[in-house]
């Protein structure tokens, strides 16, 4: 009896154990809930906090950068053709240098060409920038140990393939040592972090000073630490902080902090040098409201010269873009805008809009032409104004979105400008501080131009079939 009572024991003992077992597979392989992208740029517009594995301080990408391809964001060559051949040929050593050191082999080449420029196995000149510190400018270790200007560190030496691979321990010795702080290096914000942590540490005035640049540019706290506001890591990495396009390059943009005289650079940062070896993509992103220079302002007929496309037939002979198409030019805005891609017209959409079917002969575009936008990447999520609670609460979730970087795209009825008799689709591209609208119109400028108080546009999609429908288009 007492071994049968063992025997019932023994087999409960492992029934709890296989129970426990079989809870523990089915909650590991749950995937995580992530949040829609509408309810992240709900949140962040409240000050909500949440957890995104994937937040690097920006909400709302308006494109990706090939990368492993060797092109930047604006099409041109990031490495040289020498410089390639170089990385080719010695790649073996590259690799067996930071094997030792467990960090990506990529960072050696990025490195060598952002400290003392296009790749070689000759030391820097005496009359170099900073001579005396090896490929690598390998600054602590040399004059640590009494090296400057010594040994495999002397001005103009050719390394040997030996020396070569010593000087690139070292600096992959370096670089494993901020890994290690930030926990490996497993993600690009780890990458950043390095590169950022190489050029000034992560205490101090030009580290004070690319963090507060950081923050200028709407970068976050979490952004800011790991180099986003650094030219010796971000330079060149999109629009906003490219100097060979003064034009695009955001004010706030640093250029090299020397606490004396800064100024700018047209190198590229290292994170752009590592993701045209490492391959990936690099996301460029957009925080908040549209800047001045962002918005692409179109119209349908103001003239040859701002509206060439104004006679373009939409629809069937007797419409054009200039008397029936307001839908694809107030949605060629916002698109043109959000890409920053300025080959994007009225006449592009337009004959995308009747490729597929959403242009109307002599009524102009279906109510869903913004859809169309998600043929450029972009997202579009219709709200039904009537599914809120008052208007009140619907400005409120329109001005939310809107600050977060969302335009509109609605369609309006009959009244005063911006209106029309026969309905006219518009964009809501902003609200200002006192919360005003601002808009596209493409059939005025001054209404671009001007401010709106909400209630009006509201009052003006009421009584228009469709008009409820607000579309948002973000990146």
């Amino acid at each position: 009896m007492k071994k049968l009572k063992n025997v019932f024991q023994t087999l409960r003992r492992i029934g709890l154990a296989i129970f426990a077992i079989l809870v523990a597979v089915l909650l590991t392989s749950q995937s995580a809930i992530a949040l829609s992208g509408a309810q992240r740029r709900k949140f962040a517009a409240n000050d909500i906090m949440f957890y995104n594995p994937d937040e690097t301080g920006r909400k709302n990408c308006s494109y990706s950068m090939d990368a492993g391809e060797n092109k930047d964001w604006n099409g041109n060559e990031i490495w040289s053709e020498e410089d390639m051949e170089f990385i080719n040929n010695n790649m073996a050593l590259y690799k067996q240098a930071a094997d030792e050191y467990e960090i990506p082999w990529q960072m050696l080449p990025v490195i060598q060409r952002i400290e003392t420029g296009p790749l070689t196995k000759t030391n820097p000149p005496a009359t170099s920038y900073i001579p005396g510190y090896g490929l690598y400018a390998s600054m602590n270790y040399a004059d640590k140990n009494g090296l400057k200007n010594q040994g495999i560190f002397e001005s103009g030496k050719e390394l040997s393939d030996e020396e070569f691979v010593q000087q690139s321990e070292i600096a992959a010795g370096d670089l494993a040592n901020w890994a290690n702080r930030r926990g490996g290096i497993s993600t690009d914000d780890d990458v950043k972090y390095v590169f950022f942590s190489y050029n000034v540490g992560t205490t101090g005035g030009p580290w004070q000073y690319y963090i507060d640049n950081a923050k200028a540019m709407g970068y976050t706290d979490e952004a800011a630490k790991v180099g986003e506001g650094s030219y010796y890591v971000m330079n060149r990495a999109d629009p906003d902080r490219d100097p060979t396009v003064p034009e695009k390059m955001k004010p706030a943009w640093p250029g090299i902090h020397t606490g004396k005289d800064d100024f700018t650079t047209t190198r590229y940062g290292t994170f752009v040098l590592y993701k045209a070896l490492a391959g990936g993509t690099i996301q460029v992103c957009h925080n908040g409201a549209w800047s001045e220079e962002d918005l692409a302002f179109y119209y349908q007929n103001a003239g040859d010269e701002k509206s060439p496309w104004a006679t373009n037939t939409y629809g069937c002979s007797s419409q054009t873009i200039g008397s029936g198409g307001c839908g694809p030019t107030s949605l060629a805005s916002i698109v043109a805008t959000m890409t920053r891609n300025r080959e994007i017209t009225p006449a592009v959409v337009a004959e995308l809009a009747e490729e597929r079917g959403m242009a109307v002969c002599d009524s102009g575009s279906s109510h869903g032409i913004a859809t169309l936008a998600e043929e450029y990447g972009l997202t579009v999520e219709p709200h039904n104004r009537l599914s809120y609670s008052d208007d009140k609460t619907f400005i409120e979730e329109v001005n939310s979105l809107l600050r977060s970087g969302s335009m509109f795209h609605i369609l309006v009825g009959n009244g005063p400008a911006p209106f029309s008799m026969t309905g006219h689709f518009i964009a809501v591209r902003g609200v200002t501080d006192d919360g005003k609208w601002l808009l596209f119109d493409p059939a005025s400028e001054n209404n671009s131009e001007v401010e709106w108080d909400p209630e009006t546009i509201i009052d003006g999609t009421r009584n228009k079939v469709g008009g409820n429908t607000w579309y948002e288009v973000h990146t």
